[in-house]
């Protein structure tokens, strides 16, 4: 008789690994973070929530597993850790003063602006694809492709601090400099330039990620 494995948060078979789900990013002894949405958490009736990404003070990032087109995605959460505050037993975000609800909805609204305006750069093969957004729960979310591979920060500390090589070097900035210039050209600002967010896809390719 042979066992079948199945992931207990998307219930496919066979992609549970080790207490990991290859496909939902389910992590059956993986790390909670108190303000993260749990695994198995359905957002936009078709994205069930896996593991947390990444954390910064502007939002959470979590690997979700899309049950329409059963693909992997990055889905970013807008949630800033000094405005806002998630409704105890609820996964609504709300602002946690009244004095801060403006700065709340205004930062919102350019959460969804910029999702808007870098899902019109999709064809941009430097710039990380916004696929969709969606208000939910008292905030907003930024559906992405799921890169696999590692941060040029990674990148560096694995190489053990030795200089990258010139070929490497002049093709990110001639790559990611035409990518700010054309994302210049629609009003939008990074803001957040660094070794952490430049990805170095396992397809060889370098991309921009995470707006500030």
């Amino acid at each position: 008789m042979s066992f079948v494995n199945f992931c207990p948060n998307c219930f496919q078979t066979d992609s549970f690994k080790g207490y990991r789900c290859y496909l939902c990013g389910y992590e059956e002894k993986g790390e909670k973070d108190k303000r993260a949405l749990a695994q198995g958490t359905w957002l936009h009736r078709r994205y069930l929530v896996g593991k947390v990404l990444g954390i910064g003070g502007f939002g959470i990032t979590y690997l979700v597993f899309d049950c329409q087109s059963r693909q992997r995605f990055a889905v970013k959460e807008y949630f800033p850790a000094e405005w806002a505050m998630r409704t105890v037993g609820t996964n609504v975000i709300t602002s946690n003063s009244q004095s801060k609800d403006q700065l709340y909805t205004h930062g919102r609204n350019v959460f969804v602006n910029e999702a808007e305006i870098l899902r019109s750069l999709q064809t941009d093969q430097n710039i990380v694809n916004v696929k969709d957004f969606f208000v939910e729960n008292g905030t907003a979310y930024m559906v992405m492709e799921y890169l696999e591979g590692h941060t040029f920060g990674t990148y560096m500390k694995g190489n053990g601090g030795q200089p990258v090589s010139v070929d490497l070097a002049n093709r990110m900035m001639k790559e990611i400099g035409e990518s700010l210039c054309r994302i210049h050209g629609h009003m939008l600002l990074h803001r957040d330039i660094s070794p952490d967010n430049v990805m170095l896809t396992k397809k060889d390719e370098i991309n921009l990620i995470d707006f500030g």
